[in-house]
């Protein structure tokens, strides 16, 4: 089975007032469409009139894809938070859109094993540390450690 093809959107398209446009550039090399105007945390910022202002992206993927359900987010699979190219956005939810970013959650979520080369088999439940992975041979190795100083009255 192949992948599924994106859907091409014509740049300048008339779902799109031309202000929206005036305020976009098409990077040949990569398909992606530029935001060159504001920007907040590295997104273009659009003003969508009756008093409120929103994401460029978020503006240009409902005009030309659908409505984005609520508790979803929109991930930018060329990576590049200024682009507005619908074909290059993808509805998911905040959970996946962090899980595939490079920041430091997204990095220690792929690892499978500790930094003692263990694998991660254990996550955490119920508690202060609720949902956190941790290696059970390193912290079966921790505890018997503790009790040991304990017995000694270290």
């Amino acid at each position: 089975m192949s992948p599924k093809e994106p859907v091409q959107y014509k740049f300048l398209d008339k779902r799109l007032p031309d202000r929206f446009w005036d305020k976009v550039e098409a990077v040949s090399e990569t398909g992606c469409w530029r935001w060159t105007a504001g920007l907040r945390n590295g997104y273009g910022h659009y003003w969508a009139g009756v008093d409120r202002t929103r994401y460029a992206h978020r503006v240009s993927y409902e005009a030309f894809a659908c409505e984005i359900s609520k508790g979803l987010v929109l991930d930018h699979l060329c990576r590049n938070r200024k682009c507005v190219n619908p074909s290059h956005l993808e509805v998911v939810t905040h959970k996946v859109n962090i899980l595939r970013g490079e920041g430091a959650c997204a990095k220690h979520a792929r690892k499978a094993l500790c930094s003692q080369g263990h694998s991660y088999d254990k996550v955490y439940k119920t508690g202060k540390q609720k949902g956190m992975r941790y290696c059970g041979t390193c912290k079966n190795k921790r505890q018997r450690a503790r009790r040991l100083r304990n017995r000694m009255g270290v």
